[in-house]
C-alpha cells in the first residue's frame, strides 16, 4: 500500500459520557520508487510466437533520483531490457518472452539496485500463461430443445503452432449421436447431427476427437443439451407458492368460522301474556 490513506479508529474510554471516541487518521505511506504497471502479467499468449513483450515505466517516488541496475533474469522464458530515457527520472523495463513455451503458466522475478537507501532493492513479479496448444471453436456444441429434422452442428479445431495437423476421426460416447469429419475449403471440420426426436441419455455427451498430434492426439468437446421448458400442465408450482396458498386458505377458513360464532340466532324469548 501506498500514497494517501485515511483509517477511522475506535478508542474506549473510562469517561461514562464518552465511552467511545472515534478518531479519524489520515496519513500518506512514502513510495521510493514508482512502477506503471507494479507488474507484468501476459495471458492467453501463443507458445511460439516472438516478439511478445511489455513494459514498465519506473519513476522515482519520494525517495529522490534512482540509479537503476538490473540484475541478471533467472529464467530461460524471459528476457529484459533496462533503458534510461532521462537519467534518475524516468527508465523503461521492457520484458520479452523467449519461445518455445512448455504448457503451463511461467513465473519469474526481475531483480534490481536503485540507488537509494530507503530501498536498495526492489522486486518486479513477471508471469506468462499460454493459450491452451489446440482449442476447439466453439469450445462446446450445443442442441437447442426444439430443432428441425435436418438440424447440425460444426466444431472445428485451432492449433497455437504452425505445424500441420490433421483430424482422424471423432466418436460420441451416446450411440444416439451421429458425429463425422468432413474437409471444406481445406479446412477439417467435425460435424453433429441430432435427430429432431432423440432422447437425451443420462450423464454428461462427450465427442472424441482423434488427431495425429503427439501433443494432443484426443481432444475431448462436451455437448450441451437444451432443457425443455414445462407445459402448463405439468409445471410445478413453487414450495413456497404452496405455503402462502395453505396459510390464506386457514385465515379464510378461520374467519368463516368466526363469521359463523357472531352471527348465530338468539335465543327467542317468550310472547307476553295478555292481562
Amino acid at each position: 500500500m501506498t500514497g494517501d490513506f485515511t483509517r477511522n479508529i475506535g478508542v474506549e474510554t473510562n469517561d461514562p459520557s464518552h465511552p467511545r471516541v472515534n478518531l479519524t487518521c489520515k496519513g500518506r505511506i512514502l513510495e521510493p520508487v514508482t512502477l506503471k504497471p507494479r507488474r507484468i502479467s501476459m495471458r492467453k499468449v501463443s507458445r511460439t510466437a516472438t516478439g511478445q513483450k511489455q513494459t514498465i515505466v519506473i519513476t522515482p517516488g519520494d525517495a529522490g533520483p534512482l540509479k537503476l541496475k538490473l540484475a541478471p533474469v533467472e529464467s530461460e522464458f524471459f528476457e529484459a531490457e533496462l533503458r534510461e530515457i532521462e537519467k534518475g527520472k524516468h527508465y523503461e523495463l521492457e520484458v520479452t518472452l523467449t519461445p518455445p513455451l512448455p504448457a503451463k503458466a511461467v513465473r519469474t522475478n526481475l531483480k534490481l539496485e536503485t540507488g537509494l537507501a530507503q530501498a536498495p532493492n526492489i522486486t518486479i513479479p513477471v508471469s506468462a500463461i499460454p493459450r491452451p496448444h489446440v482449442v476447439a471453436s466453439p469450445r462446446r456444441f450445443s442442441v437447442p430443445a426444439k430443432r428441425k429434422p435436418d438440424w447440425r452442428q460444426t466444431v472445428r479445431l485451432e492449433w497455437d503452432d504452425d505445424a500441420p495437423h490433421r483430424i482422424l476421426g471423432a466418436t460420441a460416447s451416446d450411440p444416439g449421436l451421429k458425429v463425422r469429419v468432413i474437409e471444406k475449403e481445406g479446412q477439417q471440420e467435425v460435424v453433429l447431427e441430432v435427430s429432431e426426436n432423440h432422447e437425451r441419455r443420462p450423464g454428461a455427451s462427450i465427442i472424441t476427437i482423434t488427431t495425429d498430434d503427439t501433443e494432443a492426439p484426443t481432444v475431448r468437446v462436451p455437448v450441451r443439451f437444451s432443457r425443455k421448458a414445462p407445459s402448463p400442465a405439468t409445471r410445478r408450482t413453487p414450495a413456497a407458492s404452496l405455503r402462502n396458498i395453505e396459510t390464506k386458505t386457514r385465515k379464510i377458513e378461520g374467519r368463516g368460522a368466526k363469521a359463523k360464532k357472531t352471527s348465530r340466532p338468539s335465543a327467542k324469548r317468550p310472547a307476553p301474556t295478555p292481562d
